[in-house]
């Protein structure tokens, strides 16, 4: 699960007439869908620890390292907000 968080998951994908299409869960290999179920399962991880309240703020969020930068986004931005507060 951490290597979702980490090197993020990439969806299967095949192009058909000149479009990219995400191969349906049924139609993926095993491993394939070994990784699809780790990386849903990261991604709930993160957001069932979030309090109701925050979660809107990552509706955009599709896959589990996506929303892992965007808290670590957050969370760099009130740092630096707290310490620009504590040298006044």
């Amino acid at each position: 699960m951490w290597n979702c968080f980490i090197n993020g998951y990439i969806a299967f994908t095949r192009e058909v007439d000149g479009r990219i299409l995400v191969h349906l869960y049924e139609k993926m290999e095993e491993s394939d869908k070994l990784m699809y179920d780790v990386e849903k399962k990261a991604l709930a991880a993160i957001k069932t620890s979030m309090p109701f309240e925050i979660k809107r703020i990552f509706n955009n969020c599709w896959t589990s390292r996506e929303l892992w930068e965007a808290l670590e986004n957050i969370i760099r931005v009130i740092q630096d907000r707290v310490q620009a507060i504590v040298l006044l």
